[in-house]
């Protein structure tokens, strides 16, 4: 059976530093979106929480920090 690529990551590896900032800036506006929706604390399964630390080690800490911080 061939395997068929994520349709995100051919978005992500056709797209310009400017479209990706602005993938980025929707991104961020949909989570806080989210967050102001969603009351109370989120429980992440293992395998959730160990995909975010394993991305979240890619981009380094101080990303990292810049993309959850609540505003």
């Amino acid at each position: 059976m061939p395997c068929r690529p994520d349709p995100t990551l051919f978005v992500l590896a056709c797209s310009s530093r400017k479209q990706l900032a602005k993938q980025i800036r929707f991104l961020k506006a949909e989570n806080q979106i989210l967050r102001t929706t969603v009351k109370g604390r989120i429980r992440l399964t293992h395998g959730e929480r160990s995909m975010l630390t394993r991305l979240g080690e890619e981009l380094g800490r101080a990303t990292t920090k810049k993309l959850i911080s609540i505003v």
